[in-house]
């Protein structure tokens, strides 16, 4: 993408304002490809084969100010920085898309924002909070859960179409405070928001843009802040994110997706005359937890609200393994079984790896998270089909694993950003 391009087009003037108010953002979109896509209706941003490519809606951005486009072309490069793409988008978690859009807005700035991009202050909440935290803020509210096909049929205010098929916004007979059936999220457009190669190979090419557009323009107009900090030092290869990050990246980067074919979304090939398809995420998380007495009660609950936290942004099921020398117990957590896994039974003894992965490939999972402290009493070689889909989180005190990724649970004293990517 040139620079000196004719600027024939809002999207254009914006990418140009967009460099010279904030060069690192200006460095950064000039490795992506760009493309004019009416069919995304708004702006959004997707990965193929090692390229970004920025899709946006000519009509749309001609309705926005220079200041809008260029804030507007900025929110979606951001997403790209915090991680947020996904192998397939949860489009229908409307409380999620509208998380992940509030983390990347707290840092934007507001006045310049398009008119139905969301902020924090809209409902109350500062900025700079994580994706997370501010998915379970919109929980709370009860977010984009509708029971009906609207927002009710109310006569509070008028007859007008709303959101789904129901008719206005009143409190009347419609319930629930969902956005109806067919209706996207505001803002850009999540939908598309997608990455095709693993999150692993995303992140080294995310990192060397990163370098380059630092190289090409400096940190000017880059997110500032103690997360943001770790992260850019991240990018740049001058440091290391915290643990509790890695591990959603981890299980984000091993969730599979499932086609279903809907009306909502135009067939590739026929058009609207056919079902188009509709991907969403699987995820099948096997924990394997060491019982032998020499986990400590403080890093098994850092670590478990973690991974509590990681069920509740991602639809998936977690089986449980409770090990020693062998197997002690497996079972589905759930509600009725979460004091159980919050409750360690101690047992004196040692340690064995292989009964526990021997017992994740009955369960056919996506990936295996083991809680240890990395202590085997056999010397003998471990198996398992694929090691790129283990991970060892250990304590302190541990001794690390020779095969499988792992990361140490440090700084539990220090406040860590409970987050889902960024």
């Amino acid at each position: 993408m040139k620079f000196f391009k004719i600027f024939d087009n809002n999207f254009y003037k914006g990418l140009a304002q967009l460099g010279s108010k904030y060069p690192f953002y200006g460095a950064f979109a000039s490795q992506c490809t760009i493309e004019s896509n009416e069919q995304i209706k708004t702006i959004s941003i997707r990965e193929e084969e090692g390229t970004f490519t920025l899709s946006y809606c000519a009509s749309w951005f001609d309705k926005l100010t220079l200041d809008q486009a260029s804030e507007a072309i900025r929110h979606s490069l951001t997403h790209v920085i915090f991680g947020h793409l996904e192998i397939a988008s949860d489009n229908e978690n409307v409380a999620l898309e509208t998380a992940k859009d509030l983390a990347v807005n707290s840092y934007l700035q507001k006045d310049a924002l398009p008119k139905d991009f969301l902020t924090p202050d809209i409902f109350g909440w500062p900025n700079g909070l994580s994706t997370q935290e501010y998915y379970t803020k919109l929980q709370k509210l009860k977010f984009g859960q509708s029971k009906g096909k609207g927002q009710g049929e109310g006569e509070g205010q008028g007859k007008d179409k709303g959101q789904g098929e129901g008719e206005g916004q009143g409190q009347g007979e419609g319930e629930g405070q969902g956005q109806g059936e067919g209706e996207e999220k505001p803002g850009d457009n999540h939908g598309a928001m997608t990455r095709k190669n693993s999150q692993a190979l995303v992140q080294q090419k995310i990192n060397n843009m990163a370098q380059r557009a630092v190289q090409k323009g400096g940190r000017t107009g880059a997110p500032t802040g103690s997360l943001m900090d770790k992260l850019f030092d991240f990018l740049l290869g001058t440091g290391e994110l915290p643990w509790n990050i890695i591990l959603r990246r981890f299980v984000a980067n091993s969730a599979k997706a499932l086609r279903e074919p809907t009306w909502k979304r135009p067939n590739r090939r026929f058009g609207e005359m056919q079902k188009g398809n509709k991907k969403k995420p699987i995820l099948r998380i096997f924990l394997a937890i060491d019982e032998s007495g020499s986990v400590g009660d403080k890093e098994w609950k850092s670590f478990l609200d973690e991974i509590e936290g990681i069920l509740l942004s991602k639809k998936g099921e977690l089986t449980v393994c409770k090990f020693t020398t062998k197997v002690e117990d497996t079972f589905i957590y759930d509600k009725r079984s979460s004091s159980k896994v919050r409750a360690l039974q101690r047992y004196n003894g040692g340690t064995l790896f292989q009964p526990f992965l021997d017992e994740a490939l009955k369960h056919h999972v996506d990936c295996v998270i083991c809680f240890t402290d990395g202590y085997n009493a056999d010397d003998k070689a471990l198996f398992y089909p694929n090691w790129d889909k283990v991970l060892w989180v250990l304590t302190p005190s541990h001794s690390k694993p020779t095969v499988g990724s792992s990361i140490i649970l440090t700084d539990l004293n220090k406040e860590i950003p409970d987050t889902m990517q960024i």
